[in-house]
């Protein structure tokens, strides 16, 4: 179910007295992210970039309109 549990984990602890696991980490585990995260990531950065263009052109247009 939860593929990357340790990089999870391990992303939140500040310390190590902060570090409770239940079971040891397999080392020979890749933690490198998912293609699933890969994927949305790009998705979302496609969106935040269109959603920015969105954002200026709206400005601009407030802004020619006010001059």
């Amino acid at each position: 179910m939860f593929k990357n549990w340790e990089y999870v984990v391990l992303s939140r602890v500040r310390t190590l007295s902060g570090l409770f696991l239940i079971k040891p980490i397999d080392m020979d585990k890749s933690f490198k992210p998912s293609k699933e995260l890969k994927r949305y990531m790009e998705h979302a950065r496609q969106k935040e970039s269109n959603m920015m263009e969105q954002q200026k052109l709206a400005i601009s247009k407030i802004n020619w309109s006010q001059t």
